[in-house]
């Protein structure tokens, strides 16, 4: 228990960098600014892994938004030659631990979004193996 509690607070040490043998896969990370439980370096040890892993140039564009709800976030993504985005990583600013963009009657939940859960699907859709229209698809 105590070292979740340390991986929660520093980091991972035991993953970070470490060399992943098969093909690459897609990495979304959500985080609230304001989250006293899982400090804001897990989020960005996934993206450097996960940037480290693809093992080509990568673009970074950054944009602010805002959600309906006055909640704001800023959204990182890195994108292939392609221009397909292979890590995106957001930030909610003034979330704390919670879902966001959950059900306000949810536990740990935050309805002021941004919806993770519809940016997640966004995210993950066009890196589907084409083809396989029945639901199974898995990610490349």
């Amino acid at each position: 228990m105590m070292s979740a509690f340390t991986a929660m607070r520093d980091g991972s040490r035991q993953t970070y960098g470490r060399d992943r043998a098969g093909r690459f896969v897609p990495v979304i990370t959500f985080h609230g600014d304001n989250d006293a439980k899982v400090h804001a370096i897990n989020s960005a040890q996934i993206v450097a892994n996960a940037a480290q892993q693809i093992g080509r140039p990568l673009t970074i564009t950054r944009e602010r938004g805002a959600t309906p709800k006055g909640r704001t976030y800023t959204r990182e993504r890195n994108c292939s030659a392609d221009g397909e985005v292979q890590i995106e990583q957001w930030t909610v600013h003034g979330a704390g631990h919670a879902w966001s963009g959950g059900h306000s009657g949810g536990t740990y939940t935050d309805a002021s979004g941004p919806d993770a859960s519809r940016a997640m699907v966004a995210f993950f859709l066009p890196h589907s193996i084409p083809g396989m229209a029945d639901g199974s698809a898995q990610t490349r």
